[in-house]
Order: structure tokens, then sequence, then C-alpha cells
């Protein structure tokens, strides 16, 4: 990493091919770096009673095996195949355990790619290589790699997604617009909650087919935008199509979110708390089944549901949650978003694709905070955290943003979806940007103590959660007594890991268990 960074921060001329691949080096090696130190050594800070946590376990476990093949029935309800994907297809090398593990691992690191891309096609390399950094600094963020569920796999296709549609701004034209498409169909097949990622994105795209300005000169006649239209719609199109299978299991996303709310409620049998059968069936939103025409009836129902429950969900132990992991970023969040606005005040298209790809996040933020902050919900939405400090970090450091353009010929160039090499964002880093840089990675480290260490006296560890682990062990080991379908296929799944030669444990974490369980 030392190396690239120097080759970065040295001052030679570019061309387009090089500044790739300079951004493709630096993206990799933040991608595996982050993804390496934070799994391994920053997760030990911020995770208690155990190596590994999973919610609702056996439920994935489950899931994974009807996924992988092993001819059960099982499939967890709330979630979309699409997202277990990855994790079947390494658990029929590695188990089941170690599918999973390894799965999430992947997906912090392609979390912490698509957090630099986002950062990078906004701003510019400084912006990225800081916000990838501090992906490290986000206790949620960095636990995904310790999660047994698919959780991080739906937070890696957000994420992408919404790099993708920035990336789609900038490349502008025929291209763009496929790639704002594709953005948008991976939101929404996801997963459910994608809803609000594919619609804002949807929005973005539409706006880069009929206002934008990149790409070919005939851009503003009337058949390249119905040509651009039509790139926008074919991966939505498929994307509808693939959630057919992807869903045939799933419950509607208004069945599952009433659920939540029951759940979590201290009076599941409240007038004000919303019954899941009311939605079953053709009534509710599932990708690639029912009307699409109906997406907006769904929008309105799940913003009446959550301001129904939200005061009522706000309390115990949330409350206390929400002082401990969400308030101590407001400020850092506000400071970073006023310099970001600050930043890119002349570079209006880059500023609204800013606001509009971050406000999905922020949206999740506001309503994970305010009705269940735990620690996979919050995995969901703190990936904009580290894309706005570090965004502002470069406006703070580099300058350049912060002077007002020189000519309008210079303001013209900084307004075209597709960066020059001679563009100021595709500049080197500077030495300034470089020493700032480590300055960055030594505080994310805990060499220097302050806000972003990982022994700051603010931080709370998250507790693990291993109810559902704990449940299948016992039934296997004779001490439960409790067999429901779910914790049947996982039984049949470490099974059959078993004989085959796979322990039915994981042995991504096995040398950190005895450290971490002590803590």
């Amino acid at each position: 990493m030392a190396f690239l960074l120097l080759r970065a921060l040295t001052p030679r001329p570019a061309s387009r091919k090089s500044l790739l691949v300079a951004d493709v080096a630096l993206a990799l090696v933040c991608s595996i770096g982050v993804a390496t130190v934070g799994s391994f050594w920053l997760a030990r800070f911020h995770l208690a009673g155990g190596s590994l946590t999973g919610a609702d376990f056996q439920q994935y476990c489950g899931s994974v095996a009807w996924l992988r093949g092993d001819g059960t029935e099982h499939w967890y309800f709330m979630r979309s195949t699409t997202s277990g994907l990855l994790p079947a297809l390494l658990a029929r090398k590695l188990g089941v355990l170690d599918g999973l593990a390894w799965a999430s691992l992947l997906s912090l690191s392609i979390t912490v790619l698509a957090v630099y891309t986002w950062a990078r096609v906004l701003m510019d390399r400084l912006a990225a290589v800081a916000a990838a950094m501090l992906v490290a600094s986000v206790a949620p963020l960095v636990l995904s790699s310790r999660f047994l569920s698919f959780y991080p796999e739906i937070m890696a296709g957000l994420t992408l997604a919404a790099a993708a549609s920035a990336l789609a701004v900038r490349v502008g034209g025929r291209w763009g617009a496929l790639l704002a498409g594709c953005s948008s169909a991976l939101a929404f097949l996801v997963d459910g909650r994608g809803l609000a990622w594919g619609l804002a994105y949807l929005v973005l795209a539409l706006s880069l087919v009929f206002f934008g300005n990149g790409g070919s000169a005939g851009g503003k006649k009337t058949g390249e935008k119905w040509i651009r239209l039509s790139l926008v719609l074919l991966p939505i199109v498929v994307s509808w199509f693939a959630g057919g299978p992807a869903n045939q299991r799933t419950w509607t996303l208004e069945s599952q979110v009433a659920l939540m709310i029951r759940t979590n409620s201290p009076d599941p049998g409240a007038s004000w708390a919303p019954e899941p059968g009311r939605w079953a069936g053709k009534d509710g939103y599932r990708w690639g089944h029912g009307n699409p025409l109906n997406i907006p009836a769904t929008v309105v129902d799940l913003a009446i549901m959550t301001a129904q429950s939200s005061s009522h969900l706000s309390e115990g132990q949330s409350s206390v949650t929400r002082s401990q992991q969400v308030w101590p970023w407001t400020w850092p969040g506000v400071v970073g978003l006023a310099l970001v606005l600050w930043g890119l005040r002349r570079k209006p298209m880059l500023l609204s694709t800013w606001l509009v790809t971050i406000a999905p996040f922020s949206l999740y933020t506001w309503q994970a905070a305010r009705m269940e902050p735990s620690l996979r919900f919050l995995a969901l939405a703190f990936p904009v955290i580290p894309l706005t400090l570090g965004m502002g970090i470069s406006v703070l450091l580099k300058g350049e943003p912060l002077k007002r353009p020189g000519s309008h010929r210079e303001k013209d160039r900084t307004e075209q979806p597709a960066p020059a090499p001679q563009h100021a964002s595709a500049a080197p880093i500077s030495l300034r940007g470089g020493l700032a840089l480590l300055l960055l990675l030594l505080m994310i480290q805990g060499v220097i103590p302050g806000f972003l260490s990982p022994a700051a006296p603010w931080r709370v560890p998250f507790v693990a959660v291993n109810e559902g682990l704990e449940a299948v062990m016992a039934v296997r080991d004779g001490t439960g007594n409790f067999k429901s379908p779910p914790v049947g296929a996982c039984l049949a799944a470490l099974q059959k890991d078993l004989d085959s030669g796979i322990p039915a444990r994981s042995r991504v974490y096995a040398h950190t268990e005895r450290t971490e369980s002590a803590r």
C-alpha cells in the first residue's frame, strides 16, 4: 500500500489509461486491506461475547442448505434468494458456516470498493482513499464481516448500486444510461428494502436520460433520448423477471415491516401494531410479482406504518443503543455534510448526484435509529458515513474545490460528466494529502488517540447475538428439545458437512475465539 500511495503522490503526466490503472490499483488495495485489517483486528474492539454474530442463524443456515441443493425445503421468508447466492456458492466447498463467514468478509471488501468508487467519481482520489479507509472506523461496517447472515451481501449490493449510479452520471451517454439502469435493477433485486434505493436511482437515471449532457452530440435529439431510456429500462425489466423466482418464497415487504414492528413492540396486540397477514399474497410488494403500478401504494402504506409505530418503538433498549452507536456520529456527519455541500456548490450535477445517492441511506439511518438501531440494520445504513467524511476531508485539505473557478471555461470543464485527464479530480494526491491520509490511518488504528480510535472512550462494543447458533448446537448435542423446521434443515446441512470432513464450526476466525469470548 505504501508503494502505491507513493506512486499516487508522485506528480507526473497522466493519460486516461494510467489514471484508470492507478484508481483500480488503489481501489483493490483499499478494498483488500481495509476488509482484512477490519475483520481480523479492529473487529475485536467492537464485538463482545464471541467472534461471530448471527441473529436468526438457523434461518440463514437452512436457507443456504436449500440454495446449495441439499434437498431441504426451508427458506427464510424475509430474504430474496439473490442475497444468498454468494454464501451458497461458497458453502459447497467450505461448508455452511464458513460459506456464510467468507461471504461476509468478501461482502465487506466489495463495500469498501464501492465506497472508493462512489467518492472517486463524485470528487477525487484523495476523497476516495480517505472514504475507503474510514470504513474501518465505523463499527457496524467492520462487524459486518462477522455476520452469519445475508446482511453483508445486501449491504454490498446497495452500496455497489449507489456507486454505479454515481458513476453513470460521470460516464454519461448510452453507457451511462445502461449503467444507471443496472444500478437501479440491482437495488430492486437484492432485497425488498432495496425499493427505496431502486426508486431513487431510477429517478437519477431518468434525469440522466432527459436532462444529461454527456455522451454523443445527438444526446438532445428525441431519438437518442428514446435509445437511452430503453437502455435504462432494459436491465430493470430483466431484474423484474429475475425477481420472480428470487422472491418466490419471500414475504411481501409490507408483511416483513409489520412483523418487525410487532416483534419489537412492547405490546404486540396493540391496535397500532399492523397485522402482517393484511398484505399476504398478491396484495403487497414483492419485486417480480404482482403489479408494479401498485408500488406507490406500497410506499404510502410503509410511511403510515412507520409513522404510527416509531414513537412506540423508540424507547427502552433502542434508546440506549441509539445514544451509544448513532448519536456520536451526528456531529462528524454534520460537519462532513457541510464541507461536501460547500465543496460541490459550483458543481450542481455532482451535488445533486451525491444528494440522491445518499438519500436512501440517510432515510434508512433515520428509520433504524427511531425504530430498531440494531447492529445489522445500522450496517445497511452506515456506508454513507465514511463517504461523507472522506469527501469532507478532501474539501478541507486539498483546497481546490473551495476556490472559485478562475474562468468560465474552467467552470464549464468541471461540469462535464466525464472527467478530462487534466481535471483537478484526476490529479495525483498532494504531499499534504498523503500526510493527512497517513495521520488518518494512524488514528483509525488507534496509534493516535482520538474519536476514530477503536478504543475511544465513547465506543461501546456490540454484544454478539448467537441464540440461533446455540439453539442449533443444543439440539445437535441432545441438550435442546425444540426442533423447528429451520433448525432441522440447518442440522441436516451441518451433518452433511461433517460427513464431507468439514467441521461444524467456522475456521475463519478460529484463532480469535478464545480472546474475543473472554472480553
